[in-house]
C-alpha cells in the first residue's frame, strides 16, 4: 500500500509578479472599484483583485489597458 503520491508534482513554470507601479496605478484609475458590479471598496478592503481583461494564455498582457479591477466574487463568476 502506498500512502500519500508517490509521484512528485511537476514545476510548473511561476508566473512573474505585476509589478507594484502597475497595480497601484490599476487600482488608482479604476478609483478602487469593480469593474463589473460597479461596488466602490475601501482602500483598506482586500476584496478587489485585478483581471485581465485578455487572459495571459491568449497572449494578453500585464499592461494598464489589459487590468481592471473586479471584486472577488465577480472574479469568481468571470472564471467559472
Amino acid at each position: 500500500m502506498t500512502i500519500g503520491n508517490p509521484k512528485p508534482k511537476k514545476k510548473t513554470k511561476k508566473s512573474k509578479a505585476i509589478p507594484k507601479k502597475i497595480v497601484k496605478a490599476v487600482f488608482a484609475r479604476d478609483n478602487y472599484t469593480c469593474q463589473k458590479c460597479f461596488q466602490q471598496q475601501q482602500r483598506e478592503q482586500h476584496s478587489l483583485q485585478l483581471h485581465h481583461v485578455k487572459y495571459k494564455s491568449q497572449g494578453g498582457k500585464e499592461s494598464m489597458d489589459n487590468l481592471i479591477t473586479i471584486c472577488w466574487s465577480c472574479h469568481f463568476l468571470e472564471h467559472n
